[in-house]
């Protein structure tokens, strides 16, 4: 709550009040609403996985108990703060971006940056779709960790890289292009 209202702040908002119970009550009311609709289905089929009402119950006293308070009172002393500062003065009135190479567009960029991680977890996800094809079980949940972790890492790596490249070519639409970049490999993965 407390960094979320300085940051509230330094954005120009100015209903705190509204903010914080959005912060406490949004995310975590989707998340719990979600929980609720699927064990609901649970206790439907008679399952013993079912999370037992009066452990919902607890949960939600203390969301409501705890957690709502407590966001509340750092959004009460987060506001009150003063704003983040900015490290350097922008212009107001953006530069034009010079004409980029064909390979910085991105769709292109997308799709090259998507080779890397996509090669890097191939041949696990062979293994996985086989086993789906086949109707066999799939054990090796460790390395498949293992694999994950490579994607993350690999993913991340080539985003700082392209990210790099266009901030070199004076390209200062960079922010969402950092997030695509990364999700290239689902290209790859979808048509595989």
């Amino acid at each position: 709550g407390y960094h979320g209202a300085r940051f509230y702040k330094t954005c120009g908002g100015q209903n705190w009040k509204r903010a914080g119970l959005g912060t406490a009550i949004v995310f975590p009311g989707t998340v719990f609403m979600m929980g609720f609709i699927v064990n609901f289905f649970i206790w439907d089929k008679q399952s013993s996985g079912a999370v037992p009402f009066t452990t919902m119950l607890a949960l939600l006293l203390l969301w409501f108990g705890i957690s709502s308070p407590l966001i509340l009172v750092g959004y009460f002393f987060g506001y009150r703060k003063e704003k983040y500062e900015h490290p350097v003065k922008t212009n107001q009135i953006p530069r034009q971006v010079p004409e980029q190479l064909w390979y910085m567009h991105p769709l292109v960029s997308m799709m090259i940056a998507g080779i890397l991680p996509f090669g890097a977890v191939f041949i696990e996800l062979f293994f996985i779709l086989n086993a789906i094809w086949e109707n066999q079980f799939y054990y090796l949940f460790g390395f498949l960790f293992l694999v994950f972790l490579i994607l993350v890492i690999s993913a991340g790596q080539i985003a700082i890289v392209v990210t790099y490249f266009q901030l070199c070519a004076e390209n200062y639409h960079w922010w969402w292009r950092s997030f695509v970049v990364s999700g290239g490999s689902a290209f790859y993965v979808f048509a595989y």
